[in-house]
Formats: structure tokens, sequence, C-alpha cells
């Protein structure tokens, strides 16, 4: 009984939250959007998926209320803030030389992967790659897939604002498959999946005209879907479970595992090198890696940073049972690395603080559109979905394309940006 309250009570807080913001490609429209489906799924309690603890459910809807709270706080401050109407636009030349040296990196690790290993069902399941050098992993991993999510990110900006273009398609689908094969693991098909569902919900939601913006992208895009389902399939296939059962257990069992993963770090001791709080370097271990990575072979190091890697890297990867016959791992949700930073007031003073500042670059790009502020908005809202597996800022190859994003932007005139984005907008008219 008390499961279904605290299912009903998310439903209410999506509710209210669609009568505050209105707009449904808001950012706490679309992060309690996702809560709901996740809390909805849970409670069906498919192929047997375990009960998660009572007080666990309470902690995730608090940590929902939090970040949505966040939300109401930035949206008050920024709309009494006066607008600097600056707008920026990304340097395409910059960004296909760099579209260029990411394709060169992963070309080659994709090359050497599929010259020395096999694609087994669990090459393919839990991700391998045969050993390279050290200069390589640091080359792809700062510099290469940051630059894939920052390209997937500006190609799906350039269509939600009426630039439809066949090169940065095939850029940014080139850089995908790379990926794939280069990494063996598939966390940029689901940053291309949400990125697309987020730009055809912002299209079909804005007061702006999208038919010319359909029509552009109506031939190409059945042929991207068709791939990417068949993608879906074969990966389906080979790891030997329906599709359904992998898209309903990847979605639910957060809930399970968060719950389990919760109570054994409570039982750690604070003192211990596990269980003690890492004051950011958990959540945030993503941002900051790239400083430690040079600070560690001269010598510099940091126990609480240890610790936060270990964490993530060798704790959260232990399978758990959350059904009778199957085991997950690592989808704990963002809230248990916020716990490892700050305990129990860390699951709901991070949220808060996230929501403000995502709601208030949402603002800004409300105010004044451009190309660059949608594209570090899309990487967020990806990030956004990512939290009911792990803090969005946790995975340094994906938390890197911010920095990628905006070394990649350059001032724009605003009369002249706005007078182009005008005239685009009436052609899309006619």
């Amino acid at each position: 009984m008390e499961e279904i309250l605290c299912i009903v009570i998310v439903w209410i807080i999506f509710g209210i939250t669609i009568l505050i913001f209105k707009k449904v490609y808001s950012p706490a429209v679309l992060f309690t959007g996702l809560w709901t489906l996740i809390f909805s799924l849970y409670g069906l309690h498919l192929y047997g998926l375990f009960y998660a603890d009572s007080n666990c459910l309470w902690i995730l809807i608090g940590g929902i209320g939090a970040f949505v709270l966040g939300c109401v706080c930035g949206q008050v401050f920024q709309s009494n803030k006066k607008t600097s109407g600056r707008t920026y636009e990304i340097n395409e030349k910059f960004l296909e030389k760099l579209f260029f040296l990411s394709a060169c990196i992963l070309g080659y690790g994709a090359v050497h992967n599929l010259q020395n290993l096999s694609l087994s069902v669990q090459v393919l399941r839990y991700g391998g790659e045969m050993n390279i050098s050290l200069i390589y992993v640091i080359l792809r991993d700062f510099i290469a897939v940051p630059i894939v999510f920052a390209v997937i990110c500006y190609f799906l900006a350039k269509i939600a604002l009426g630039e439809f273009s066949i090169k940065w398609m095939l850029y940014a689908v080139l850089l995908v498959v790379l990926d794939i094969f280069a990494l063996l693991e598939q966390l940029c098909i689901y940053a291309l999946v949400i990125g697309a569902i987020f730009t055809a919900l912002y299209i079909f939601t804005t007061k702006k005209s999208h038919i010319k913006i359909y029509k552009k992208i109506k031939k190409y895009f059945k042929y991207i879907l068709i791939v990417l389902i068949i993608l879906i399939i074969i990966i389906a296939n080979l790891r030997e479970i329906s599709l359904f059962r992998q898209i309903y257990s990847y979605l639910a069992c957060s809930i399970t595992l968060f719950s389990i993963d919760y109570n054994e770090f409570c039982n750690l001791s604070r003192d211990s090198f596990l269980g003690q709080y890492t004051y950011g370097l958990a959540s945030f271990q993503g941002l900051v890696r790239h400083l430690f990575a040079i600070l560690e072979p001269i010598g510099i190091s940091s126990n609480l940073f240890d610790s936060a890697s270990y964490f993530y890297a060798n704790y959260l990867i232990l399978p758990k049972y959350v059904t009778p016959g199957g085991t997950y791992n690592s989808f704990v949700t963002m809230f248990l690395y916020f716990y490892k930073d700050f305990g129990f007031a860390g699951m709901f003073i991070i949220p808060f603080f996230l929501g403000t500042i995502i709601q208030r670059i949402f603002i800004k790009f409300t105010k004044t559109p451009d190309v660059y502020k949608l594209s570090l908005y899309i990487f967020l809202v990806i990030g956004l979905f990512f939290s009911y597996i792990q803090s969005p800022f946790v995975d340094k190859k994906f938390a890197f394309a911010i920095v990628i994003l905006f070394i990649s932007r350059k001032r724009t005139n605003a009369v002249k940006y706005k007078l182009k984005f005008s005239k685009r907008r009436r052609e899309e008219l006619i």
C-alpha cells in the first residue's frame, strides 16, 4: 500500500510540475516525467522484480522534489534578472577539425579491436577491449569521445532551430559507429536516441512552425530510425533477452538496485576507505578526473578521489540480483552518488542546485535562443536522463563534452543573429 502511495505522489508531482512550467521540454517536466515512468514500471514488478525498501522510495521522491524546487528557484531568479542579450554560435570550422581528430582516434581503436577481438556476446554485453597504449586511452577518453557527444548535441540543436544539415548528420552517425567499435559500449547510442527524442519533442511542441523542418528530415529520419531499431534488436538478441524485457529491466531495476546498494553503503563505516564521504568528487569526478590524471603521475593524489573512483569503477559494478534469475549493476541512480559525497543531506542539496542551474540555462535559451545554448541544454537533458543510472557528470567521456562545447563557441552579433533567426522562421511558414 505504501508503494502505491509513493507512485501516486510521483504522478502528482509530475502533474503539478506541468502546471507550473507548462513547457514539456523544460528540465523539471522532463525530469519528473522520466521518474514517473520509472516508478510506474517499477510498480508492475514484472519478471519477479524485487521490492525496494519503502524508506528508499521516500528518499527518491524527496530528491525528485528537491530538483523541482531548485527549478522553481532558478525560474524566479533568472526571470527577475536582466538578460545580457548575448548570443553565441558554434564555430563550425573548429568543431569540424575536432570531428576529424576524433574520427582518426576512434578509427584507430575500432580497427585495432576488430582485428584482435571477436565480438562475442560477453563483449557486447559487458564491454571490453584489447590492451592498448595509455596515450591512446587518454586521447580517446579525454578528447575523442567527448567530441562525439558534442557533435551529437550540435547536430540536434541545428535541427531544432530549423537548420537541418546532411553533413553534420553524417558526421554524428559516423562518430557513433566508430565509438561503438572503439569502446565496445552503447552509451553514445543512448545519448543520440535521448537527444533525438528531446529534439522531436521541442519541434512539435513549440508554437513555431515545424512543417518545413519535418519535410526536410522525414526522408532521412526514417532511415536513421530503422538503423537504430535494427541495432537495438541485434544487441538484444545477442544478449539472449527480449527487447521489451531489456528496456523494462534497465528502467525499473534502478529503484531496486538503489535500495540494495544504499542499505549496504549505509552499513559501512564513515572512517573506512569506501565508506568515507567524498564531498563532490564521486558525483562530479568526470569533470575533475582530468586534473587528477595530470597530478597523479607527478606524485600528487587524493585519498578522497581514490575512494570516489573505486566507488564508481569497482564497487558499483558488482552484480546484484534484482529478479530471481537476473543480476544487474551500476544502475543505482544519481542519488546514491550524492549520498556518497555528502551523506543523507546530499541527496537533496545537490539535486536542488542542479535544478537551479539547469533551469537558469533553460531560461537563458528561451530568452535569447541560439545554437550554442541549445546544444548545451541538450547535453544537460541527456545527462538528466542518465540520472536513473548514475550522476550525470560521473563519466569523464560524457562530462568533458561540456568543455568541448564551451571552447567551440564564438560570440555573435545579437542583432544580426535575431534577423537571421527571424528570416529562417519566416521561410518555414512559406
